[in-house]
């Protein structure tokens, strides 16, 4: 049975594509300034020495490969240390969650656009929450931790969905439409209920 990718499913593209474009808006917006400003080039001239002996070539400008627990950073004041780490932390927890939910949001939105469309939404929302409370308050702020819910419990819903939707099509064998399950001995139906979405969605009509 071929599977029927509908409009809707347009819309987990965009929530998804709104996630990812969240995610470079931080990393360039909030990590590579800060940074820049902490990492300076007079800062840098405290390893020149010691990297030149190994490598014999200065080190990299702004501190990488240090991204906030390295050997550069345990040279920064305590407060730059911090806040370089809140927003490392912001990052990085964004890539380990977004290496996931998207995938989950494309397999789990072709079933359920509408469904995964308004989680992809809540998360997105969930995220922002998290990176303000947590610039704000810290990583005990209520904020955070509310942000950090809202991202958590739409990935444990898709989650579950995936597995039921692997479970039900690998076990139970029963293929899945826009309709629900249907048994495989009507196959004239599923091509009927087919045909009639496709005419639905080409012409923009209802059909009884």
């Amino acid at each position: 049975m071929k599977l029927i990718i509908t409009k809707h499913y347009g819309g987990v593209l965009i929530a998804c594509g709104l996630l990812a474009g969240q995610q470079y808006y931080n990393a360039f917006s909030l990590v590579g300034p800060l940074r820049k400003m902490i990492f300076k080039e007079t800062f840098m001239k405290n390893f020149e020495e010691s990297h030149k002996m190994v490598f014999n070539t200065p080190p990299s400008p702004f501190g990488y490969p240090d991204m906030g627990a390295g050997r550069y950073s345990r040279m920064l004041p305590y407060q730059e240390w911090y806040k370089f780490n809140v927003v490392q932390r912001i990052h990085g927890n964004s890539v380990e969650h977004l290496s996931h939910c998207i995938p989950l949001m494309m397999l789990c939105g072709l079933f359920y656009p509408k469904i995964v469309t308004s989680l992809g939404l809540c998360i997105l929302a969930g995220r922002e929450a998290y990176m303000s409370g947590y610039l704000k308050g810290g990583p005990d702020s209520p904020v955070r931790l509310a942000g950090g819910a809202a991202v958590l419990a739409p990935e444990i819903i898709m989650t579950g969905m995936l597995l039921g939707i692997g479970v039900w099509r690998g076990f139970f064998k029963r293929p899945l439409t826009k309709f629900g399950p249907i048994k495989r001995r009507n196959t004239s139906l599923i091509d009927q209920q087919k045909a009639k979405i496709l005419k639905e969605e080409k012409y923009g009509i209802k059909l009884p």
